[in-house]
Order: C-alpha cells, then structure tokens, then sequence
C-alpha cells in the first residue's frame, strides 16, 4: 500500500485512497481494509474498527492499482456518556 490520502468528500463522507501494488510472483486477489481508531476517546472502544474495505480482484504480479474506499462519519461515530456528546 502506498500514496496514501484522506479526503472530505461531503459534509457526512470521506474517502481514503491509496494504490496497492502485488509484490510477488502470481496473480492474486486482494482484500483492502481500511481501519480507524480512537486514541483520545474516554469510552472503551476497540482498538481499531474495520469502516471500509474493497475486494481487488486477479491483480497480476507487478500491478498497480488504485482504490478509493467512502467512510461515513456516522460509521465511526460514537456517545460518550461522559460528556454526552456524539463524537
């Protein structure tokens, strides 16, 4: 994974784009994953959450590709009864 870049799309959705390259020998699928996380939050929270991920199929070997993967903030949002605000 490489070239990395988070963007707001809209006022509720950002995108998260980057380029996957197969490394080896044989032709593969690939499962890209994007994952997020809440290092300041109070609330006890997983330590990362899966909010998006698209299936590359049959990449050969020596290809690149891009891939750009929405993230809702309504997927990564969450109450903090502490403050009782939605974060």
């Amino acid at each position: 994974y490489s070239q990395l870049c988070v963007n707001w799309k809209n006022a509720h959705t950002f995108t998260v784009s980057f380029t996957v390259t197969n490394k080896g020998s044989v032709t593969s699928d690939e499962v890209a994953q994007v994952y997020v996380k809440a290092p300041l939050s109070r609330v006890k929270k997983p330590l990362c959450q899966l909010a998006g991920f698209k299936r590359l199929k049959q990449v050969k070997p020596g290809e690149s590709r891009s891939v750009s993967i929405d993230v809702l903030e309504d997927e990564v949002a969450f109450y903090d009864v502490i403050s009782s605000t939605l974060m």
